[in-house]
This record gives structure tokens, sequence and C-alpha cells, in this order.
């Protein structure tokens, strides 16, 4: 986890902690998805754009993947607005380690909820290209880290596993 800060109110749960095992490594438009497995992480998988990351939605459907949520054979390379529609809706305030949380309209951000009013994921650019700024990273945020927050949701029964 490097130098990340870790908000004191965050309880490191070992789901936590798992989401928490990328922290720092670059956005990578493209990067991570439930095709590679759990093959690169944390340190990431080649994006599109050649770099060696994760991208927004790849890192959410990592992340659900590394917790035990997610059947790896119930989609590949879904984009957020994807994700979303494999939701079903909750108010924040409900969200629980695991869950997911969308942003921008049209849809086209997630985050993964940690608990606790906090979020992890791939931020970056906002486009189709590799970020360059250093924020452009997994991070952790909170919820409401962005004015354009939308929906918050779980996956839905059909994509979890029997036993999540």
């Amino acid at each position: 986890m490097g130098d990340a800060v870790i908000p004191h109110r965050l309880v490191l749960t070992p789901s936590v902690v798992a989401l928490l095992e990328p922290l720092g490594v670059p956005y990578s438009w493209g990067a991570g998805a439930l095709r590679d497995g759990l093959a690169g992480w944390p340190a990431g998988v080649p994006g599109v754009g050649g770099g060696v990351g994760y991208d927004c939605s790849g890192y959410a459907q990592l992340a659900l993947l590394r917790l035990g949520i997610v059947r790896p054979d119930a989609w590949e390379d879904l984009r957020a607005v994807d994700l979303a529609n494999a939701s079903n809706p909750l108010a924040a305030e409900l969200a629980e380690p695991g869950d997911l949380v969308f942003y921008a309209s049209p849809l086209n951000h997630v985050m993964v909820a940690l608990g606790c009013g906090m979020v992890v994921g791939a931020a970056g650019g906002g486009s189709h290209t590799n970020a360059d700024s250093a924020s452009a990273c997994v991070q952790v945020r909170p919820l409401h880290y962005r004015a354009d927050l939308v929906t918050v949701g779980r996956l839905k029964a059909q994509y979890r596993r029997a036993d999540a």
C-alpha cells in the first residue's frame, strides 16, 4: 500500500484490506477485466493504451472477483454503465464493502465502496487515454468526492457467487 493515507474511520476488515492492495497502481484505460483473471492483482494488467494498471471498471470487476463476490463466468469486460445495469440500486448510506458507486451523467465512472463513507478505485483522466497525472491511480476517496454521484448498487444475484 506504499505511502497511502488510510482514513482513520475506515474499518480494516480482511475484505477492505484486499481492496486496498493495488493502492497507487497507475490508471490505464482498458486495463483489468475478468478476462485477465487475478493474474495481475495487485500490480495491474496491460491496458489498451499500452500502460499497465487499471481503469475504473476493470478495477471494480477484479475487486469483486478478489472478494469472491462475482462468478468469474458471469461476464467479461463490462463498462461502468454495464456494471450499473448489473446492480440493484441502494441508498448511499447503506453501501458496504464491495458495493459499487457510480458517477457522471451519462454514467461513465465506477468506484468500489469500502464502507464508512469511503470508496476505492482507479481514478483516471476521464477519457480513453492513460492519464499523466500522479493522482491518476488506484486511490481511496470519500464517497461524495465527485459532485456527480448518480447511484450506489449491489450486484444482482445472477452475477454473484451462491456463497457470497
